[in-house]
């Protein structure tokens, strides 16, 4: 089975470009919703439940895998050289 892409780019590229537009669609359409639709949104993704990802990022904290970037960013943070976000 052959798969479907425009030459010079690789079936992975291609589905990565069509998950950013398929995430720009999804973008405008919460751009549309009503005042009350996004607070429920809102709402709904506060409450989501760690996934995948945040499972790992526990599990590397807990386990120190972190510990030189947090000594980094500590050490960042005290030469002044980290500033608030706009």
């Amino acid at each position: 089975m052959a798969a479907s892409c425009t030459f010079g780019t690789s079936p992975k590229r291609e589905r990565s470009s069509r998950s950013a537009r398929a995430a720009l669609r999804d973008a405008s359409a919460i751009e549309r919703l009503s005042f009350e639709e996004r607070a429920k949104l809102a709402a709904w993704l506060h409450g989501w439940n760690d996934d995948e990802w945040d499972e790992q990022m526990k599990r590397d904290v807990a386990s120190g895998k972190l510990d030189t970037l947090l000594h980094e960013v500590e050490e960042d943070i005290k030469a002044g050289r980290v500033r608030e976000m706009p």
